[in-house]
């Protein structure tokens, strides 16, 4: 087991609620310190390479967030097949409130579109819902934090912009 994490078995968790949120903080969060990603179904080898990154350089106070269960559970679902160890150890978490805003029903994929889910390919779910998710969540994470640990303002936001906006290699700068 890396770190001094929490032994709670790894699953998918909806962290829509404060008390849920916490306990996810409290299992995962090291000396303060809580690393967070988000993806969506495209994007599972991604959040799996990160994972299995982080634990190999010895990080496993990581939170990947995804749009919704069936997302966080096909991610769980490939990564057992990549690293038991890791699946076993690794959970994942989502959001349903921000995602089930009634806003998205005229704009995006309609409310709560999870991108596992997805049936209609006309209508794909907006990569925004994932976006505002993960800002959400962040927010809340912030303010859970005590004003002596959060963030100078100039330094958070930079881990919360769009991986794409991050990426400079090419195969990044494509999905633009």
């Amino acid at each position: 087991r890396l770190g001094k994490l929490s032994s709670a078995p790894a699953a998918s968790h909806d962290v829509s609620g404060e008390a849920a949120l916490a306990a996810a903080v409290h299992e995962r969060s090291f000396k303060g310190e809580l690393i967070v990603f988000s993806f969506n179904f495209c994007a599972i080898p991604e959040a799996i390479n990160a994972a299995l990154m982080l634990r190999q350089a010895g990080f496993a106070h990581f939170m990947p967030l995804s749009d919704g269960r069936a997302t966080c559970e096909a991610m769980r679902q490939q990564l057992a097949r990549a690293d038991a160890e890791a699946h076993a150890s690794t959970p994942c978490y989502f959001a349903s409130a921000p995602n089930s805003l009634g806003g998205w029903a005229s704009w995006g994929g309609g409310a709560g579109c999870v991108s596992a889910e997805q049936v209609s390919p006309a209508r794909p779910c907006a990569v925004e819902q994932l976006w505002y998710v993960r800002y959400a969540v962040a927010a809340r994470l912030l303010r859970q934090a005590p004003r002596d640990q959060r963030p100078a303002p100039h330094c958070s936001s930079a881990l919360f912009m769009p991986r794409t906006q991050r990426c400079t290699h090419s195969s990044c700068l494509d999905q633009r």
